[in-house]
């Protein structure tokens, strides 16, 4: 039973993670979202997405070599690919919306019935953001 109760109870942390929004206290929403959507396109014009290939070392563990009952064994590489220009989006947009008067800030995720707001609240006390990032009142 415990089972199939982590794993669930898991989920649900993820879920109600917290989550980074830009915050521009009186600005309405609509404006905002306009705002953030403007920068993250001039950021992917700027950065567009460089996929680069790398490795990590595979680690797996009853393989290899065994003292007792511990066995610790590597095995090949494993390979995936990545965008090399992520990060620099991701401080494209930052710079920009900065540059516009807005703060990064982390709030809550939504759960349960919620009010959306028109515009970005003096006091976020009570804010949540909704699934797709837009602000809330619980």
């Amino acid at each position: 039973m415990i089972r199939f109760l982590l794993p669930l109870a898991l989920l649900a942390a993820c879920a109600a993670a917290d989550r980074p929004v830009w915050l521009k206290p009186g600005v309405e929403a609509a404006t905002a979202e306009q705002e953030f959507l403007s920068c993250a396109a001039t950021a992917q014009a700027q950065f567009p997405a460089a996929t680069g290939i790398a490795t990590a070392p595979r680690i797996t563990l009853g393989g290899r070599v065994c003292e007792g009952s511990v066995c610790i064994g590597a095995a090949g590489p494993d390979v995936f690919d990545y965008d090399r220009n992520d990060n620099l989006r991701d401080r494209s947009i930052a710079a920009c919306m900065g540059a516009k008067g807005y703060d990064l800030a982390t709030l809550p995720a939504c759960s349960g019935a919620v009010t959306p707001l028109t515009s970005h609240p003096f006091d976020a006390r009570g804010v949540c953001v909704t699934g797709d990032g837009m602000l809330a009142a619980r």
